[in-house]
């Protein structure tokens, strides 16, 4: 299980890291973007997150910085490694994926054929999935609720077995907060960080519902 968190404010890091806490505790990273969309900052830790770790030099001379908090429990894949700490991150084309969620294991292993994937750790490859086009998204079996960082765009999508909530001021929580919605599934939203507003660019079709008989 992971949540995931986002602001502009760490205060409200902090408060939304509250309300997240018994989604993860073992694992934590923080990722810190500026308003061209590049990422200034990722530290990624073995431990359970605390409040004091954003005051611990995570101050920048950038105009409104935008904070990612993601928040794991071990699976049996990922363990307590630092390479299957969220943001799963292709250096080469400079893409990051935070997921919460789970690909279905016979699923994975077809997906794993087809992008030529080694790894059993979903998060890299759905990362694999999304960078080649959300339409991809179909193929996939499993929840998925992502913020993905490709070519200085900053998305939010996710399918309808997993939510992802935002309120107006571009706070975002993997559960519910006062003045949150939940975003529409099957459509990528682009964040803007210099407007503070985002906007529907798209929508895809994946029909996986575990909870329809």
């Amino acid at each position: 299980m992971c949540g995931i968190v986002g602001s502009l404010s760490k205060e409200k890091i902090k408060e939304l890291a509250k309300l997240n806490s018994q989604r993860g505790n073992k694992t934590y990273s923080i990722t810190v973007i500026n308003n061209r969309n590049e990422v200034v900052y990722c530290n990624k830790t073995v431990g359970k997150f605390e409040d004091g770790v954003l005051e611990s030099g995570i101050d920048f001379k950038v105009e409104n910085p935008y904070y990612i908090l993601h928040i794991q429990s071990p699976t049996k894949v990922t363990g307590n490694s630092l390479n299957t700490i969220h943001p799963a991150t292709d250096n080469k084309n400079d893409t990051h994926l935070w997921h919460n969620g789970m690909l279905l294991e016979r699923n994975l292993n077809t997906i794993k054929e087809e992008y030529n994937y080694e790894s059993d750790w979903d998060t890299g490859l759905l990362l694999e999935v999304v960078n080649s086009d959300y339409n991809n998204l179909k193929k996939v079996e499993g929840s998925f609720a992502c913020l993905h960082l490709k070519d200085k765009t900053f998305t939010m999508f996710r399918n309808r077995i997993t939510p992802l909530y935002i309120d107006e001021e571009l706070n975002i929580s993997s559960v519910p907060f006062s003045g949150s919605q939940n975003i529409e599934f099957n459509n990528v939203f682009e964040i803007n960080l210099k407007t503070k507003k985002y906007s529907k660019i798209m929508d895809f079709d994946n029909a996986h519902n575990p909870y329809k008989f």
